[in-house]
């Protein structure tokens, strides 16, 4: 099977559990439908192999109450807002493609698990919130703003870098950790 199938929105909770699975040699698309706001109350998850997650077409906003593992083909996150409650991992998927949009996590305690062939663009760390740079995660790339109103935690041994951004770290943001590296790359501000 190939093509595109859309992602429909239903109501407030769109879905408990999302998970994309393609075992097919052509790999099918994952549209979202609309400009409407996608709404998991569970995981998100993008399985190995499986095909192309386009939010690019209609930026639509995405809320995941769970955690997001992107170990797909190919994902397009669009120029819109990705709000995230529990870990985000994007190490594994094939390509990425960062758009415009931004990353919120605002689950506490939570991991972010990246590295730098998949770009982050904006991400946001809301107050009262720890985000761990967690292990397999070394020097992930943020090259947008980085927002800190709460904690960025660097797991020992672990990176991030900020190239070409912007750092906002406000008066409740702090950056911590046990060992690890952040690097600025001609930051703008």
């Amino acid at each position: 099977t190939t093509g595109t199938y859309a992602i429909k929105d239903f109501g407030a909770n769109d879905y408990y559990n999302l998970t994309f699975t393609d075992a097919n040699a052509s790999k099918i698309t994952l549209q979202l439908a609309n400009t409407n706001t996608l709404t998991v109350a569970g995981n998100l998850t993008l399985s190995s192999g499986s095909g192309t997650f386009d939010n690019a077409t209609y930026d639509e906003a995405v809320n995941v109450t769970g955690d997001v593992t992107m170990d797909n083909t190919r994902t397009d996150m669009g120029d819109a807002t990705w709000t995230v409650s529990g870990s985000f991992d994007n190490y594994h998927v094939t390509t990425f493609n960062r758009n415009a949009s931004t990353l919120i996590m605002n689950g506490d305690n939570k991991n972010f698990v990246s590295h730098n062939y998949t770009d982050i663009n904006n991400f946001t760390i809301p107050e009262s919130v720890t985000i761990n740079v967690a292990a397999a995660g070394y020097l992930a790339d943020i090259r947008g703003i980085l927002q800190v109103d709460g904690t960025l935690n660097f797991v020992s041994g672990e990176g991030l870098m900020l190239t070409g951004g912007e750092l906002r770290l406000s008066s409740t943001g702090s950056i911590t950790g046990t060992g690890g590296d952040f690097y600025i790359y001609n930051q703008s501000k």
